[in-house]
């Protein structure tokens, strides 16, 4: 009868750990969700942390490919781009000595505004940026740089790092030079935020 009291004691006890485990790991994936959660709205702001470390890779050609240093930042208000940077670094420049790649766009009546859209995916949200004008390459031991449009996606994900996609189209040279750079045209990079880093937006 003791034996028989004794083992439904550490039954009950075993059970109620259980269901303390239970709502415990619960709590924790739905702080997770909520923590993690990409959405599109008209206010907010997007991007990585500082200046993390990316990889780019995949099927296909590309200017840069392996780890390079990327920065991101965009703010949209009232559904609008307003502001939007991208820097990146590879480590091993790229085809023709491409070293360097940025697009910094600023909304304002002299610039042609490019066209900006963010949809839900099953795994969080993606923006797309079509045709900014205000794109460059800059190439190693040379003064000229490149000047063109820029076709970027950004993935956001509730689970996992995201990922950006970026794509050029050259229009014109900085200044006059006898023998300028040769562009790249096409797909920049398909890069993966590296080390816990991740692209996320912050609804305003």
């Amino acid at each position: 009868m003791k034996l028989q009291m004794t083992f439904c004691a550490y039954a009950t006890q075993a059970r109620r750990l259980a269901l303390a485990l239970s709502l415990t790991v619960a709590g924790l994936f739905a702080f997770n969700g909520q923590a993690h959660a990409q959405t599109c709205s008209d206010n907010m702001d997007f991007g990585d942390p500082g200046s993390p470390r990316y990889l780019s890779g995949g099927s296909g050609s590309m200017a840069f490919r392996g780890f390079l240093t990327g920065n991101v930042f965009g703010r949209v208000r009232n559904g609008q781009l307003r502001d939007f940077d991208l820097r990146l670094d590879p480590d091993v420049n790229g085809p023709n000595g491409l070293r360097l790649m940025l697009v910094n766009y600023n909304a304002s009546s002299s610039v042609i505004p490019p066209t900006f859209k963010c949809a839900p995916t099953a795994n969080g949200a993606k923006i797309t940026i079509t045709r900014v004008p205000t794109a460059r390459q800059y190439f190693h031991r040379e003064s000229t740089s490149s000047r063109g449009y820029a076709d970027v996606e950004i993935t956001f994900e509730s689970v996992g790092p995201g990922r950006i996609v970026v794509h050029y189209r050259h229009s014109s040279f900085s200044r006059a030079d006898t023998t300028p750079p040769r562009p790249y045209n096409g797909r920049i990079v398909n890069a993966v935020p590296q080390a816990g880093a991740r692209l996320t937006i912050t609804n305003r």
